[in-house]
């Protein structure tokens, strides 16, 4: 588009909601032509957790609560399962009823190869026969530090 057009930049808007990767997706096109690949459910679950968290952080958990409902639709966004998961999303109340809500939508989009994060980078791993999708996901503490939990601890 640059090329062809000539214009100077470009502005993403509305194709950044619930969609953060979108930055360094253009930025690595931009860079050096390498299309990055679109963000998996797990990675997606765990951008959204940490969006939410910081809004609660910020606005307290009763406020950001009720604004991330709409932030939660936007992250569903192309999952399986997305219009139930949307609806669901639209009660919302506490930041322990998202973390349950991320669970089922990664238990809804198992995959043969899950999500590992390390260090804020993205590598796959093949799992076992025993293993799910949703064994494994990031939760983020209140002050922001994130860990590494099992799904099924109530922990955090």
């Amino acid at each position: 588009m640059l090329e062809q057009t000539g214009c100077d930049l470009v502005m993403i808007g509305r194709g950044a909601l619930g969609n953060p990767w979108i930055f360094q997706q253009v930025n690595a096109w931009l860079g050096s032509q390498v299309q990055l690949p679109a963000p998996g459910p797990a990675e997606k679950m765990y951008g959204m957790l940490r969006h939410i968290r910081l809004l609660c952080d910020y606005k307290g958990e009763e406020h950001g609560m009720r604004e991330a409902r709409k932030h939660a639709g936007w992250y569903l966004k192309g999952l399986k399962g997305a219009a139930g998961f949307r609806r669901e999303a639209g009660s919302l109340k506490a930041y322990s009823d998202l973390e349950s809500l991320c669970r089922k939508v990664l238990e809804e989009n198992q995959q043969d190869k899950k999500e590992v994060f390390v260090d804020g980078t993205r590598e796959a791993e093949s799992s076992d026969k025993n293993s799910t999708a949703a064994e494994s996901a990031w939760a983020v503490r209140p002050r922001g530090s994130m860990v590494q939990r099992q799904m099924g601890n109530s922990g955090g």
